[in-house]
């Protein structure tokens, strides 16, 4: 026992200091695993690693062994992908039945990852012979770290004692009966990467080629074949736990690179000084871009005291130089830390708010970067060992040893001074955690479905900021389905089919009878057809609609008064008929009437749109009505619109006040409509006077355009003017939508293309034209360019396919005067 003691008392003084700076900066409340208010009250990450863990022990077996199917219904997920911390998700669940219901693992994992940084701290002191005090207090400087503390919002990256394993394996002098254990420690380490962080992954496969490397090429203990047995058996294990857990496929699925991610959250040249607001002795220095807060690394006051003094003993010692001089196995360490610190700092270097140069790189370098955009994590490896060779150094100055001491406590005095603020800012709250939501009422609803489809699906904030969790928690607690959740990487092909599938089913006026449909006031209308056809029920709860079939006997009365007068306008707004007027066909003034469709939709049974419109000759339509209407048959048939404010219009237009423009409508006429059917915008001013213009026939605003190979040269850019305001990109079509025009000419005569150059050939479709009055007047009001606007959809199967540049082609039947201008948008037919 006394060998023990005197092994390990060491660790167990530290373990009590980690204690002390746990409970100082996180409160031990959180260690308990029924405690679960403080990571769904945070409105953070950690309400979204605690659900993935929450699902995913309710989930079957599976393979692979991390799926989610409950989670971004129907499409699932994984539990990586929640950053759940996979490893211990996977550990807890088979136990899952004998958890208490609010069980949370997190707490405990970030008191762990502490105290392992520094126990891996004190295991590389003990490599230098440094005296246990200066072990001790060096450790807590690392525990108390500030990029460790700071990271603590994504606990799964709090795992830094990783990294600090990494170069105690790679310090640790090998010898032939412990140089197999040292590499196989280091495969288990990025073993266990895999199943927590990608990132960690990352930063730590390095040490898993240069410590092998330094075996076979320093130590003579390994044979080539060995090493790279060791390196190969490192880099295949990723995969196959990836694959294993579900985190790698190989379909159609998650998009891992981001266009043009790399560089967007770089490491500053300001960070090892920059404590963002978080020192008490040194300002907030300004970024190049907010995301670059994902390269925090303040080192502290203290720590850049211990630095400094550190740095300036081993340049006026010449036996300390040349102590460092000859132990060349450590040139692959800090090569490895350099690369990625150049990894991190990215190509586009910055200092400050500054861009000081962005150097070219290769596209495969962009394309990894834009799958580890955060890069300014990976100085993470040149920060610790910064501070650990820091205090080994510190530790060797050969100075009285009180002398010594004295300097390292008031050094850890200094740097908890400086960084209380990032220590001593959290009030966390313990206990069960409560929605803001009725949830006695929820529940009272919910036992009935098996998914909750919140409508749009995969929108995280449906009503309000991060309003996922809540939907998400009441989901939970009644074993429901639901159809959003935020996701570190999202499966885009599945839910652009699911999003497809459940328009289709709600323009056919179908409600699945086990599914509760929760939207809010904004997309309301994308349930018009079912709540007019009186084919489903709707409740108003915390300000979601809640809508379900008819076939679910169920009757639930409104929460309140205020719900029931909700409901009773929602009612009567879509029981009353779309159709409020029915005329003869009219003269078409469209001289009198700008207007804007800008969107379209034309089934069957009803007509979906939207724009703006307002009458020439006013300027200022306030009690003048929108409507839109149907002519066919020698009959107009005029539809109700709830009135969209556009103050936009007003402000583009340049009057006093054309606010009241604003319109959206849904028609259904009571008989079928030909498809040659026009649709026309009435509007009614205050006076009672009527006035109509065309838009064009259905069948030509619906139409969908043909692509054709350009045979030619195209023309070149020549006195052109334009811009692409929309491209929508659906499961089969792409849409596109701006306008063009020749620059100081009328565009009345002129015609407009949309051209799509990729892969050495160029392509071009014919466009259906959009009224731009707004165009016109924004530029003066000099020239007409009303005649500028289009818009065209178009099968993706018409492209070949490649990475597309869009350009507008515009020609004048006039002049006969053709330009073509490429614009910066693209476009990606897989």
């Amino acid at each position: 026992m006394t060998h023990i003691l005197k092994k390990y008392w060491l660790y167990g003084v530290l373990f009590l200091l980690t204690l002390i700076v746990f409970h100082l900066c996180l409160g031990l409340a959180i260690v308990n695993p029924t405690n679960i208010n403080w990571l769904l009250s945070a409105r953070h990450d950690w309400g979204q690693h605690y659900l993935g863990w929450a699902f995913y022990r309710n989930e079957p077996w599976t393979f692979p062994l991390g799926e989610i199917s409950a989670l971004c219904y129907p499409s699932g997920t994984n539990v990586g992908f929640w950053d759940s911390i996979p490893l211990l998700a996977l550990l807890f669940k088979p136990f899952s039945a004998l958890l208490p219901h609010d069980f949370q693992y997190i707490g405990i994992w970030l008191l762990f990852c502490y105290f392992m940084a520094g126990f891996y701290s004190v295991k590389i002191f003990n490599i230098y012979n440094v005296k246990p005090l200066y072990a001790l207090l060096g450790a807590l400087l690392i525990v108390c770290c500030p990029v460790l503390t700071y990271r603590l919002m994504h606990p799964a990256l709090c795992a830094h004692w990783l990294i600090i394993a990494s170069v105690y394996f790679y310090l640790k002098p090998a010898t032939q009966s412990n140089v197999a254990r040292l590499n196989k420690n280091q495969i288990i380490l990025i073993a266990l990467t895999a199943l927590l962080n990608p990132y960690l992954t990352v930063t730590i496969i390095g040490f898993n080629i240069i410590l092998p490397f330094k075996h076979y090429f320093y130590n003579k203990l390994l044979l080539g074949r060995q090493a790279v047995t060791y390196i190969a058996i490192s880099f295949f294990s990723i995969p196959i736990l990836w694959y294993l857990l579900g985190m790698l496929s190989f379909g159609h699925g998650e998009r891992l690179s981001v266009d043009k991610g790399y560089g967007m959250y770089a490491l500053n040249l300001n960070s090892l000084f920059n404590a963002s607001g978080f020192s008490k002795m040194l300002p907030k220095l300004p970024l190049l871009t907010i995301q670059q807060y994902e390269g925090f690394m303040y080192l502290g006051v203290g720590l850049m005291v211990l630095i400094v003094l550190a740095l300036v003993y081993g340049l006026v010692t010449k036996n300390f130089k040349n102590n460092f001089k000859h132990k060349k196995y450590l040139w692959p360490l800090f090569w490895l830390a350099m690369a990625l610190a150049v990894f991190a700092i990215t190509n586009r270097i910055t200092y400050n708010d500054s861009l000081l140069l962005e150097i070219p790189v290769p596209k495969f370098v962009l394309k990894f970067g834009g799958i580890f955009r955060a890069s300014g994590r990976f100085f993470w490896v040149a920060y610790y060992l910064i501070i650990l060779f820091s205090i080994v150094v510190f530790a060797k100055i050969k100075l009285p040893d009180w002398l010594k001491s004295t300097v390292l406590i008031l050094i850890v005095c200094l740097q908890a001074y400086d960084v209380h603020p990032l220590f001593f800012n959290r009030n966390f709250v313990s206990g069960t955690y409560n929605p803001p939501l009725t949830v006695a009422k929820w529940n009272t609803i919910l036992p009935y479905f098996d998914r909750m489809i919140t409508y749009p699906p995969y929108n995280n904030n449906l009503l309000k900021s991060m309003d996922y969790q809540d939907l998400c928690f009441v989901a939970l607690k009644n074993h429901n389905a639901i159809s959003t959740g935020y996701t570190a990487r999202e499966n885009g092909y599945a839910y652009k089919i699911y999003i497809r599938a459940l328009n289709a089913s709600l323009k056919n006026g179908t409600l699945q009878p086990n599914e509760l449909y929760i939207t809010t006031p904004a997309f309301l209308d994308a349930f018009d057809v079912v709540i007019k056809s009186k084919k489903a029920t709707v409740t108003y709860l915390d300000g979601y609609y809640l809508i379900y079939s008819n076939k679910k006997n169920i009757k639930l009365t409104p929460h309140d008064v205020r719900d029931k007068q909700k409901l009773d306008s929602i009612y009567k707004l879509y029981t009353k008929p779309s159709i409020i007027k029915t005329i003869t066909t009219p003269v078409f003034t469209n001289n009198k009437i700008q207007f804007n469709i800008e969107q379209i939709d034309v089934d069957s049974t009803r007509v979906s749109v939207n724009g703006w419109g307002y009458l020439k000759e006013s300027d200022n339509n306030k009690g003048d009505s929108v409507f839109v209407a149907l002519a066919y048959g020698g009959k107009t048939y005029i539809a109700n619109t709830k009135q969209v404010l556009r103050p936009d219009v007003t402000g583009a237009q340049k009057k006093q006040y054309l606010d009241n423009s604003g319109f959206s409508a849904a028609i259904f006429p009571d008989a079928v409509f030909p498809e040659d059917a026009l649709l026309v915008l009435a509007i009614k001013n205050t006076a009672g006077n009527w006035a109509y213009a065309s838009a064009g026939s259905l069948n030509k605003l619906s139409v969908v355009k043909t692509a054709h190979k350009v045979t030619g040269n195209l023309p070149v850019t020549a006195n052109q003017m334009g811009s692409i305001d929309q491209v929508l990109d659906d499961l089969d079509y792409i849409t596109v939508m701006g306008w063009t025009a020749f620059k100081d000419t009328d565009a009345a005569n002129t015609e407009i293309k949309v051209v799509f150059a990729g892969n050495g050939d160029s392509y071009i479709v014919s466009t259906l034209n959009v009224p731009r009055p707004d165009v016109t007047a924004a530029n003066g009001n000099k020239f007409n360019y009303d005649n500028s606007g289009f818009t065209i959809k178009i099968r993706k199967t018409d492209l070949p396919a490649s990475n597309y540049k869009i350009g507008l082609f515009v020609s004048n039947k006039k002049t006969k005067k053709q330009s073509v201008l490429m614009t910066r948008n693209k476009v990606i037919i897989e």
